[in-house]
């Protein structure tokens, strides 16, 4: 069975998202935004019960470009609080989808989250 699935312009993500997926939504972004010609996208986590830094990351820079170029993006939430919390502390939330996140402001001993630079010592604006 297929964890991630595309509906027009829905990407919906189920049980956990691994490195060993990061190709399924990066196509389904693909053939939503430059084959079918949508010009939002929306990310649908509420069925995600998993998800780890390789592939979000990955996505988060996906998501970055194609917003460069004009394209949507909305960000549905895990239903898992904890899930969501990691979304919101890691900053997956804000990269993905700046309007509805604010920078995370967490700061733990072992996780820095996720930044954007412009420089090599001043953060971009996302």
């Amino acid at each position: 069975m297929n964890r991630i699935a595309r509906s027009g312009s829905r990407i919906s993500f189920q049980g956990q998202f691994l490195i060993a997926d990061i190709l399924h939504p990066l196509v389904a972004m693909y053939q939503a935004v430059d084959v079918r010609g949508y010009r939002d996208l929306v990310l649908d986590f509420s069925g995600c019960s998993a998800a780890f830094p390789a592939p979000m990351l990955a996505l988060c820079a996906q998501v970055m470009r194609f917003r460069k170029l004009g394209i949507d993006i909305e960000l549905v939430w895990p239903r898992d609080e904890t899930l969501g919390r990691l979304f919101r502390n890691a900053n997956w939330a804000h990269l993905l989808c700046p309007r509805n996140s604010p920078p995370s402001t967490f700061r733990g001993h072992t996780q820095v989250p996720a930044t954007h630079f412009a420089t090599a010592d001043r953060p971009r604006p996302t």
